[in-house]
């Protein structure tokens, strides 16, 4: 009658790896909303009167290198760090 739940682990391994998952799923669900925000930015921004978006080639690959490398690093070095002490 009192079967196991998932939402309330009651030994200290099924604790600690309950904890693990909702950390992921916090970075995982951040993640999500600032994708999906910038998506958002993108589709309904203006152009500019000229017909071109805006920005120049030297800060667009900025963007994408930063933005495409070096925060998912950071986001990935940092759960790997958390995954490894718990």
């Amino acid at each position: 009658a009192n079967a196991p739940s998932v939402l309330a682990p009651t030994g200290p391994a099924a604790q600690t790896l309950s904890t693990l998952w909702w950390v992921l799923f916090v970075i995982a669900v951040i993640v999500f909303v600032v994708v999906m925000g910038m998506l958002s930015y993108a589709l309904f921004r203006r152009r500019r009167a000229g017909g071109s978006v805006g920005g120049t080639v030297g800060s667009s690959r900025f963007f994408v290198a930063i933005g495409g490398g070096l925060v998912p690093a950071i986001i990935l070095v940092s759960v790997m760090i958390y995954t490894v002490s718990v």
